[in-house]
């Protein structure tokens, strides 16, 4: 942890982070999204091969698992403290958020397949359209839906983005 330049406080938060991802079972396998081992990678071969599961030819290396997790939620929220938030906030902590640090200073993200990153600190880059907000994410009401949007948006004008309203929600 030290690596990263965290204190030991920040175990307060990885202890319940991977309790509730993964129960700290390296063999831990979501059926449902792929998502293999302590920290719940996905795909699970963003890890290196020695954290595979057995059936996806790796050894399931804690150590592996442990450590390639530790610099996943590094470079996405900066410390377990910020990936807990997280957690607790969307019951997620994969795919989620701006990436943490002053605007402007490039820091190391990891993204899923897929996604697309805008730099948001240089005027006129980008993809010079709107951009459409598409989430995955179990939702249980159009109530619950609007507050993750709203919340989206807010997120977004803080990181100094302009903000339109977009369309109503059916």
């Amino acid at each position: 942890m030290s690596r990263y330049g965290w204190n030991g406080s920040q175990m307060n938060s990885l202890i319940p982070l991977w309790n509730q991802e993964s129960g700290w079972s390296n063999y831990a396998y979501n059926k449902s999204s792929g998502a293999t081992g302590i920290p719940q990678a996905l795909p699970y071969s963003k890890m290196p091969r020695a954290a595979w599961l057995p059936s996806q030819g790796g050894q399931a290396s804690p150590t592996a698992q442990i450590g390639w997790g530790l610099g996943y939620i590094h470079g996405r929220y900066g410390s377990p403290a910020g990936a807990w938030a997280h957690e607790q906030r969307y019951n997620w902590y994969d795919n989620g958020g701006i990436v943490p640090g002053p605007r402007g200073v490039h820091r190391p993200a990891m993204v899923a397949g897929g996604e697309t990153i805008l730099p948001t600190h240089k005027p006129g880059v980008g993809l010079g359209g709107d951009i459409h907000l598409h989430f995955y994410a179990p939702v249980g009401s159009k109530t619950q839906m609007r507050q993750m949007v709203g919340e989206a948006l807010t997120d977004l004008a803080r990181s100094g983005n302009q903000v339109l309203a977009g369309k109503a929600l059916r």
